[in-house]
């Protein structure tokens, strides 16, 4: 009697969806994949996690590097690097050398320790797992690695992001208004604010570009990412000073300027209204404060401030020994969305939680006002970024702040 066929199992969910989940099956394949290879390691007794081994690798091959430098080296983003860094510092496995305000410049490399467990894996782990994936994968593609290869440099030439705001912009979809999240503050509720480009889209289409007031701050942003919008953002450049933009997607200006500063950055949200927060230390800062608001921003270098910026929003403060020794408030605002902004500590008053506390007072006053709260963030302020998330936010995009000024011929 002839036997029944197995039954065929159906696909699971991501496979089935085919390209339109092949971040998530490739993600889904990779931790499967590390999950084995950190049995085998947590079974030798080594903390080490198989996502941090590129990075230890690297500075094994390599020698010391910069946070900049490692990034580069093994093509991972750098917020996701000083995390990774972050995790192997506490457990003995790197040295990051001090000195300096720029974090991404500070000098990484193996301790002792880790240089001699990377010495043993490398001469008998390694091998064992290079020979295994090799195996897994004999039933693939005789160039299975050539073609992701490929995958990868198509991304570099042209990332995914890019690639999907094409195709929406083919479709006549929008951005995300916080893509471009000046743009839409300037050409929205904060106009009043606003300085134009004399070029325009069209007769009644409007400006091109649109930056704040100098005495406001330097934010800035094109209409769009058509040439013609970076050349009118360009030419919003002032004599004197910088613009800055905070963008989802790079950008090519012309020669006609320079940039003095290009930095990662994220951005973040808080997807649950915020409660109400109060605290008996803080309190509302006025017109009256501004000049002692501005020397904080410049001492703790939270990002631009400038003489009326405190005019976009409520700001608050703590004081002690008369002076403002942690401050936070609202700058841009656009439908929708309020920005927290300008969260900064005394240095004299840092490791007491104030930047938390602040943070949730600034992002409570706007979410009472109906509005999602954001922020920006430089890539590389792991700390700054743990806080945030700790009061609620989460990394929405990853993000690119640019500071250019005229050409110096």
């Amino acid at each position: 009697m002839e036997q029944p066929s197995p039954p065929v199992a159906e696909p699971d969910l991501v496979t089935a969806l085919g390209y339109l989940c092949l971040g998530s099956r490739l993600k889904r394949l990779g931790e499967r994949m590390q999950a084995g290879v950190a049995l085998v390691l947590a079974e030798r007794g080594h903390e080490v996690q198989p996502a941090q081994l590129p990075l230890l690798m690297a500075l094994h091959l390599d020698g010391a590097m910069t946070v900049n430098a490692l990034s580069e080296r093994v093509g991972i983003s750098q917020p996701a690097v000083s995390r990774a860094l972050s995790a192997l510092e506490a457990l003995g496995m790197i040295d990051a050398a001090k000195g300096g305000r720029d974090k991404r410049q500070r000098s990484i490399s193996l301790t002792p320790t880790a240089r001699t467990i990377m010495t043993g894996l490398e001469q008998q782990l390694f091998p064992a797992v290079e020979r295994a994936v090799a195996g897994l994968c004999s039933d693939a593609s005789a160039d299975f690695l050539s073609e992701l290869a490929g995958i990868e440099q198509g991304l570099a030439t042209r990332p995914l992001d890019a690639r999907i705001v094409a195709t929406l912009a083919e479709a006549g979809i929008a951005e995300h208004p916080l893509d471009r999240a000046a743009w839409h503050a300037l050409a929205g509720p904060q106009a009043a604010y606003a300085i134009a480009s004399s070029q325009a889209a069209s007769a009644n289409a409007g400006p091109l570009a649109l930056c704040f007031h100098p005495d406001i701050g330097p934010l800035a942003a094109p209409r769009d990412h058509s040439r013609q919008a970076i050349a009118a953002l360009a030419g919003l450049a002032p004599e004197e000073g910088v613009l800055a933009t905070i963008l989802a997607r790079p950008m090519d200006l012309p020669p006609s300027v320079e940039i003095t500063r290009c930095s990662p950055a994220v951005q973040m949200v808080m997807d649950v209204p915020p409660a109400a927060f109060d605290h008996p230390d803080i309190v509302p800062l006025i017109d009256a404060d501004a000049a002692e608001m501005r020397a904080l921003a410049e001492l703790t270098e939270p990002g631009p401030f400038a003489s009326r910026t405190h005019e976009l929003g409520q700001f608050w403060g703590i004081r002690e020994g008369g002076r403002i020794i942690a401050m936070a408030g609202e700058r841009m605002r656009l439908p929708g969305y309020g920005e927290v902004s300008a969260v900064c500590v005394h240095p004299d008053a840092r490791g007491r939680g104030l930047g938390a506390l602040m943070t949730r007072k600034a992002a409570a006053h706007v979410g009472a006002q109906g509005l999602v709260p954001f922020l920006h963030c430089y890539a590389d302020n792991a700390a700054a970024i743990a806080t945030y998330e700790r009061v609620g936010f989460r990394v929405r995009s990853e993000m690119i702040i640019t500071m250019f000024r005229k050409a110096q011929h």
